[in-house]
C-alpha cells in the first residue's frame, strides 16, 4: 500500500476549526480519510467551476450595452404611483 500521511491541528477557539471538528467528530474513524479526500476534491472542483463561469459571463458581457439607470429612483416611481391612486 502506497500512502501519504498528513497531520492537522485544529484550534477549537477558532469558529471554522470548531465547525470542522464537529463535522469530523460525526464521521467514523475509518471513513475520515475518504471524507477529507472527497471534501478537498469537491472544493477544488467548485472553485474551478466558479472561475469558468466567471469567464463565460465576462465573455458574454463584452460589448453588451448596460443601460444607465434613469435619475428617478424606484422609490420615487413607487411613490408617484401610490399618490396617483
Amino acid at each position: 500500500m502506497n500512502s501519504y500521511r498528513i497531520s492537522v491541528r485544529l484550534n477549537l477557539e477558532k469558529l471554522l476549526h470548531r465547525k470542522a471538528y464537529e463535522i469530523l467528530a460525526t464521521i467514523p474513524n475509518r471513513k475520515k480519510s475518504d471524507f477529507v479526500v472527497y471534501a478537498l476534491i469537491t472544493a477544488k472542483e467548485r472553485e474551478v467551476t466558479i472561475a469558468e463561469m466567471e469567464q463565460i459571463v465576462k465573455k458574454a458581457m463584452e460589448g453588451a450595452a448596460i443601460p444607465k439607470p434613469n435619475e428617478e429612483s424606484g422609490m420615487d416611481i413607487a411613490m408617484d404611483y401610490l399618490n396617483s391612486l
